[in-house]
């Protein structure tokens, strides 16, 4: 019999040594003795692996000359420090594929509260809301797609659109859940309120820690941590140049949005004018 802890310990070993593969098409996982001894280097394409189902074994191609003598690394692909930290036990600092949580909920005042709710699914509040490391990236965009719902303060009528061309046009086979993911800019107003949205719940986010951006970074900066206390430094530092990127960008695009408002208005009453 074997406790939760063993199971954990067990579970984490396993995982950091899996490798997944596609054996005859379909997906799988191994165990590979030997291969799991490579040590991870950050972005490297020194060698390169997969199942090769003619040979049926696990097989390791080299991608430039190694010499004898020189160690061989492999990479564990683009995966974000949450990944690194769950499964390996370390962390990449400035790691490009970093992301970052938020709890989205609708306001207790919005007179729309349980007809936006009941337009989801049962666990659709709180919404755990990705932000990546750049603005380009998919969990920005659902991101923003769902605070363009939640801030949405119009008709009935357009939610109640949007919920019905997304199941008529799924084509899964299971009853289809509106998520609120692909919703495009619905007009300035609404988008300057889902950015300002966005700005304030990346401010709360900050203010859950105990330390400030600075603040880690000079702890970084001292060498008496150990490898542990060192990777969680950095795995909450990452977090918080996300929130901080994303607070300084909602406050220049809001900007962007207003001038733009501005000049159209402008050069419309002139064209009255005329």
């Amino acid at each position: 019999m074997h406790n939760f802890e063993d199971f954990k310990r067990i579970r984490t070993l396993v995982n950091s040594r899996i490798f997944g593969t596609y054996i005859n098409g379909e997906e799988d996982d191994s165990m590979v003795p030997f291969a799991d001894m490579f040590n991870y280097k950050w972005q490297t394409s020194m060698i390169r692996w997969k199942y090769d189902n003619d040979m049926k074994a696990f097989t390791v191609i080299a991608n430039e000359e190694i010499k004898r003598g020189e160690e061989v690394y492999l990479s564990y692909g683009h995966k974000d420090n949450r990944s690194f930290f769950l499964f390996y036990g370390f962390v990449i600092d400035d790691n490009e594929n970093n992301f970052a949580y938020l709890n989205v909920n609708l306001s207790s005042d919005d007179r729309m509260k349980y007809f936006k709710d009941g337009l989801l699914d049962v666990n659709a509040f709180p919404r755990k809301c990705r932000l990546g490391c750049a603005v380009l990236n998919k969990h920005f965009y659902a991101t923003m797609s769902y605070l363009r719902f939640v801030e949405y303060e119009g008709e009935k009528e357009f939610l109640q659109r949007l919920r019905d061309e997304c199941v008529k046009e799924s084509t899964e086979a299971k009853p289809v859940y509106f998520k609120a993911k692909n919703i495009k800019p619905i007009n300035k107003e609404n988008e300057v309120k889902a950015l300002k949205a966005l700005k304030v719940l990346c401010k709360d986010a900050l203010l859950e820690y105990p330390t400030t951006l600075s603040e880690d970074l000079e702890l970084l900066k001292n060498n008496s941590f150990s490898f542990n206390e060192r990777n969680a430094i950095i795995y909450r530092k990452e977090e918080k140049v996300i929130y901080k990127f994303y607070i300084e960008f909602t406050d220049k695009v809001i900007k962007w949005l207003k001038d733009v408002f501005l000049i159209l208005t402008h050069y419309s009453k002139k064209k009255i004018q005329r």
